[in-house]
């Protein structure tokens, strides 16, 4: 089996913690995140979208998060 380089573990992991993410329902449906961006810009913007699973995740947990590379930091 050919050795695989830091990097390309790296993108491993992230590839198998986004599809966890998708398994557990966090994930945001394509069309929902369609309308939106259409809507920027425009006279009747959109709220963002909400996750699949209801949550805003900003709501859940009081803070917006967001990813950085492999690990979650509060905005």
């Amino acid at each position: 089996m050919p050795k695989v380089s830091d990097k390309q573990q790296h993108q491993l992991e992230s590839i198998r913690r986004g599809f966890a993410e998708i398994e557990a329902g966090h994930y945001i449906p394509h069309e929902a995140m369609r309308a939106w961006l259409l809507s920027l810009g425009s006279d009747h913007e959109l709220p963002p979208p909400k996750c699949a699973c209801g949550k805003s995740h900003v709501e859940a947990t009081g803070k917006q998060v967001k990813r950085r590379g492999n690990k979650a930091q509060e905005a």
